[in-house]
């Protein structure tokens, strides 16, 4: 009767929202709120609030947010959250991540490495190419992360 989130996706209002017939390619998206992708971005992401990829939602690029809720799929070379990254059921990540804290549900994906630190420097911004083939930052001193499919 009703339908209850699993996830946080309403923890803040949010402010962007790209919808799940649209496609962004190329190009950098800023902002200081919550950011909810339903669709296709192809791009960077630097945003100081909450990122919310939803189940049909897609991100090709590097990522950096407060904090994210990933139910959809990420190939990034890098994302970086001084937060909590939250992968959720059906959920994927492929990349390489730098986060507070992570939380990885049940029947989610996460292939990449994985550097855990309390405290993310503003100059932890993602570079180059990574392990992937998307891109990373300069900073290697992963520790390495196996999930079996």
């Amino acid at each position: 009767m009703f339908n209850k989130k699993a996830n946080n996706e309403n923890m803040a209002p949010t402010s962007t929202i790209i919808g799940r017939d649209t496609k962004i390619v190329g190009g950098a998206l800023t902002g200081n709120a919550t950011l909810r992708i339903d669709g296709t971005f192809e791009g960077t992401i630097n945003i100081e609030g909450h990122l919310i990829l939803g189940e049909s939602g897609s991100i090709v690029g590097n990522i950096k947010a407060q904090s994210a809720t990933l139910a959809g799929t990420a190939k990034s070379g890098m994302v970086v959250c001084e937060g909590c990254l939250h992968i959720v059921a059906k959920g994927s990540l492929y990349g390489d991540i730098q986060v507070g804290s992570l939380v990885v549900d049940e029947d989610s994906v996460f292939i990449g490495n994985c550097k855990m630190n309390t405290g993310i420097s503003n100059d932890a911004t993602p570079v180059g190419k990574g392990s992937y083939g998307f891109s990373a930052t300069e900073d290697k001193s992963y520790g390495k992360v196996e999930v079996p499919y």
